[in-house]
């Protein structure tokens, strides 16, 4: 595995407004772009496609993702991804919003997404380069950070934007802007080179070989199940709204607690659980925090039912969420080697999205049939269960002894 030099370095708020222009992107497609379609007489439907829509460049971008990892350098993609998704949000800006442009408006925010896609694996594969796998525990809670902050820009300031200060051309143009400024920082850093052959099919088989070398091993073996066990979800938290009348909760607390104080809860859990793994291992960040997590629900469905439990469980499941989600982005980065950075890290972000959607039937399911306690205390045994399932495969499968010694 190529070793980053620890000497050039990659401050942590640095690479969160670097990743900035995924979110930014997502929360712009889905909450601004969700209302605006709505009063311009598109269908429901129309409108959760094109929210699935942007999500496929996040599960199956590793397909592509390849073409970061063999071709230029990170800074070149990263220009690359960041002006292609700029120049797709100026379209849809100028883009006249009717149902008769429906399959114009999906083509463009599919190629927004796919070079944002483009554009963090990039970043990731500088941040790689920079940052010594002992330092990259802070760095997942900024990338956690990223994703939390942008979605909220992207989709309630484009929102405001779009409805009170000019329309969706002034949400687009500011976005675009947004996401040009965001990848700016990229030329104030020194990445350095990655040590490839020159010739573009030896540079493809070797990262085949180390793609290959990585998933057979114990960490990425680990590295993967974090990613697939519905551990530290928060599934059941995003269906609270819905039966949040069984905590006699009103629709402004309801709004209050589920949409702008949740945000802010979890960005700070986020940078805490990046710091918690400057003092533990990783994978003990995240377990620790998942198990937290499934012991909030399940005192949360056997608690009071009133608004102020609902309000105080809710921020509080939040905040430990954000420190789970730490965790997890740190077990990945542990695995990043500079020469496959892109590939692994849109991998794995692209497996993450499978437990959430099969959660999310499940527990949807069981809310229908047996009410929103059993709900919650279903998505707690999941967390539990899965929890005990990963702490056992970690303590049977032991490192070879020398990898124990070099550890």
């Amino acid at each position: 595995m190529n070793q980053p030099n620890e000497r050039y370095g990659l401050p942590g708020p640095v690479l969160m407004v670097l990743l900035l222009p995924g979110s930014l992107t997502y929360g712009f497609v889905t909450v601004t772009l969700g209302y605006v379609l709505a009063q311009h007489g598109f269908s429901v439907a129309v409108v959760a496609g094109l929210g699935a829509l942007v999500l496929l460049p996040q599960m199956f971008g590793w397909l592509v993702a390849p073409v970061v990892d063999v071709t230029l350098t990170p800074r070149r993609w990263v220009l690359i991804g960041g002006v292609g998704a700029a120049l797709a949000l100026v379209a849809v800006g100028f883009l006249r919003i009717d149902p008769s442009t429906a399959n114009m408006l999906r083509s463009l925010c599919a190629a927004a997404a796919l070079f944002c896609a483009l554009q963090g694996g990039a970043v990731l594969a500088a941040m790689a380069a920079m940052t010594p796998a002992s330092k990259r525990g802070p760095m997942a809670g900024w990338a956690q950070t990223a994703n939390l902050s942008g979605t909220a820009l992207g989709g309630g300031a484009a929102l405001w934007l779009a409805t009170h200060a000019g329309g969706v051309r002034t949400a687009c143009l500011a976005l675009a802007g947004m996401t040009l400024l965001a990848c700016a920082p990229i030329f104030a850093l020194r990445i350095p080179a990655r040590e490839v052959e020159t010739r573009l099919g030896a540079r493809v088989q070797a990262t085949a070989t180390d793609i290959g070398r990585l998933m057979r091993s114990r960490a990425g073996v680990l590295a993967v199940m974090s990613q697939v066990l519905p551990a530290g979800l928060g599934a059941a938290i995003g269906l609270l709204p819905p039966v949040a009348g069984l905590w006699h909760a009103g629709a402004d607390l309801v709004a209050l607690v589920s949409g702008a104080l949740r945000g802010l809860v979890t960005a700070p859990g986020c940078l805490l659980g990046g710091y918690l793994c400057t003092r533990w291992r990783h994978r003990t960040v995240y377990m620790s925090a998942a198990l937290v997590f499934a012991l909030g629900e399940a005192i949360m469905a056997a608690g009071p039912r009133t608004p102020i439990a609902f309000a105080a469980f809710t921020i509080g499941e939040a905040f430990v969420l954000g420190v789970a989600f730490a965790g997890l982005a740190a077990i990945t980065f542990d695995v990043l080697d500079p020469r496959t950075a892109a590939t692994v890290s849109t991998f794995m972000i692209g497996v993450s999205n499978i437990p959430l959607i099969a959660v999310g039937v499940i527990i949807g399911r069981v809310a229908t049939a047996a009410g929103a306690s059993a709900m919650l205390l279903t998505e707690a045994a999941l967390g539990v269960i899965s929890v005990a399932a990963y702490a056992s495969v970690a303590s049977l499968w032991r490192p070879a002894p020398a990898m124990a010694v070099a550890a």
